[in-house]
């Protein structure tokens, strides 16, 4: 996928050591329903660093590529990975 916005970029490596990027985290939470990556990452648009969205706080409302709307936001973020997925899930993409 192209990547639009280095912020909002997310990326998934499976265990065959294949590697896909997503232009939206919420692309890369669907995406996730059908497979298990072994790691998955997100871009923490703040601080232009790559951080495991197991280990990431997101918070929602941003603007972003596939207007699922959720960011890394590791000061102010309210929403861990398990949560956001389940709310992708839940709405899919509006």
């Amino acid at each position: 996928m192209l990547v639009s916005e280095q912020r909002f970029a997310a990326q998934a490596l499976e265990d065959d050591g294949t590697r896909t990027y997503f232009d939206d985290v919420g692309c890369l939470a669907l995406w996730s329903e059908d497979k298990r990556p072994a790691r998955a990452w997100a871009r923490d648009g703040a601080e232009q660093r790559w951080i495991d969205v197991g280990s990431a706080l997101f918070r929602a409302g941003e603007h972003t590529p596939m207007s699922f709307g959720y960011v890394i936001d590791m000061a102010r973020g309210d929403l861990g990975w398990d949560a956001v997925r389940a709310s992708v899930r839940t709405r899919g993409r509006q």
